[in-house]
């Protein structure tokens, strides 16, 4: 039970993540179309635009290092735990890949920006995935 509590935590704190992550680009999406409808407002825009696009890569930079830290503490010292962790981290790239399409299809987000968040997060599980699979076969080949 503690280490299903673990995976759902871990989750559930990358679903925060990502949610908020799509929100603040939602709203950097309106707020680029006041500026675009509104040239006075250019210096505010500007100013929010700039914080947006920060809190969006520091919660990029979150994502990726609470997935990574977590793979390392995973691989180390709760081999058990792997398989769970990673078909959990497919589950959420692909439910927000998901989401970040119809995000882009409904607000005036580009797809690129709804979905950046799980590049890092991707790739490391593309890892994991790798790693298991020569695992599996250096396992079954001895």
């Amino acid at each position: 039970m503690k280490n299903q509590t673990w995976i759902l935590i871990v989750a559930g704190v990358l679903i925060m993540l990502n949610g908020v992550y799509l929100a603040l680009e939602m709203y950097r999406g309106h707020v680029r179309e006041e500026w675009s409808n509104n040239e006075n407002l250019a210096g505010e825009a500007f100013n929010r635009l700039s914080s947006l696009g920060n809190w969006t890569s520091a919660i990029e930079v979150a994502v990726t290092a609470i997935v990574l830290v977590t793979a390392v503490w995973i691989l180390k010292k709760r081999q058990s735990l792997l398989r769970a962790f990673t078909y959990a981290n497919i589950a959420v790239l692909v439910v927000f890949l998901l989401i970040g399409f119809l995000v882009a299809s409904i607000y005036p987000v580009a797809v690129g920006n709804a979905v950046q968040q799980l590049v890092g997060p991707g790739v490391i599980v593309m890892g994991l995935v790798v790693y298991q699979i020569v695992y599996t076969v250096r396992t079954a080949t001895r």
